[in-house]
């Protein structure tokens, strides 16, 4: 029997973002969907969307939304 590895990449959709300013730094704030399913309310640094660690679907999913690269 031969199985087939397929790279599945989840589908998220951003319900509301917020950036605000807390002590000298950009925060942003995120309610977003996966997949369908609601998820808990994302707070980090903005400086972490270029981040290599965390969750970078989402980080991905919020660059595209602010339109940044």
């Amino acid at each position: 029997m031969y199985r087939k590895s397929i790279k599945q990449t989840a589908m998220i959709e951003i319900l509301k973002l917020s950036i605000q300013e807390n002590n000298g730094q950009k925060m942003i704030g995120v309610r977003y969907q996966k997949d369908g399913q609601a998820q808990p309310f994302v707070i980090f640094h903005y400086s972490d969307l270029d981040s290599p660690t965390g969750n970078i679907e989402l980080k991905d999913a919020v660059k595209n939304y602010l339109g940044v690269s």
